[in-house]
């Protein structure tokens, strides 16, 4: 998923401890992140990052849902990363026939792709711009180092806060021989269709974004020129390819796929 360098107005939750224990958590967090810290969710806020024992989580006050946090050892997630070769992402990146792996998450969001590739035993280098996401992503992974059966996953992980295409613009010596550079921008909203999946709503709502179409064909551009043999995108099942460019191969499944760029070696 795609976010914004910066935090618009409308996109900066409000800091929130669940209790009196949490309460210099919040504090270390909101100071290092410069949002407004509160005991309470505020009336007017659209937008709060809970802190509590399963660490750092957005939500909409007054909604039913449950935070939206990186959850790494969710049973969804869990059972995905034990699937061994029948993920989709697994195969469209190749890490179904190759060991060892390195890829570039490009786009990290909540950094649930990543982790189930580093449960395929690949090197994952997640770059994400949003700094609200990216504290979230710290914190998923040092919760992982805390267990023995997280410590390998998490050693395969590697997070650098900043907007992938400062890192592609590099010269080639000055960055890891990627195998594969992975992009998940966010879906464009279409009004037909149904209500979108939580996680969905609450980066909109932290991105003030429904996508940005011209930054995506941008890092799409950056990614085929960096010289890794392969460039995955996940789309939309039914969208058209991304900045109109035709991949090599296709991978579908009931709701979205993964278009497959293969580059001279």
């Amino acid at each position: 998923m795609k976010c914004s360098a910066s935090i618009p107005v409308c996109g900066r939750p409000t800091v929130v401890p669940a209790g009196p224990s949490f309460q210099g958590q919040a504090a270390d967090l909101a100071r290092r992140l410069d949002l407004p810290l509160a005991h309470t969710p505020p009336a007017n806020a659209a937008l709060v990052l809970l802190v509590d024992a399963q660490g750092p989580g957005l939500l909409i006050p007054g909604s039913r849902m449950r935070p939206v946090r990186v959850a790494f050892f969710s049973r969804r997630i869990r059972r995905r990363g034990q699937a061994t070769g029948r993920e989709a992402i697994v195969r469209a990146v190749g890490a179904a026939k190759r060991r060892n792996l390195c890829i570039l998450d490009a786009t990290a969001g909540l950094g649930r792709d990543a982790f189930i590739l580093a449960c395929h035993g690949c090197t994952v280098h997640l770059a994400e711009r949003n700094a609200i996401l990216a504290a979230m992503l710290a914190d998923g992974i040092a919760r992982l180092k805390q267990t023995e059966e997280g410590q390998a996953i998490a050693r395969r992980l590697h997070l650098m806060l900043g907007d992938a295409l400062d890192l592609l613009a590099r010269p080639a010596a000055g960055r890891p021989a990627y195998d594969c550079i992975y992009l998940d921008p966010l879906f464009p909203e279409r009004s037909k269709s149904a209500l979108v999946k939580k996680e969905m709503r609450i980066v909109r709502l932290l991105t003030s974004s429904g996508g940005d179409p011209a930054a995506d064909s941008q890092l799409l551009a950056a990614a085929l020129a960096a010289g890794s043999p392969r460039v995955v995108v996940k789309r939309p099942r039914l969208a058209p390819p991304l900045a109109g460019v035709r991949p090599d191969l296709q991978l579908a499944g009931r709701a979205s796929r993964f278009d497959i760029y293969l580059r001279p070696s």
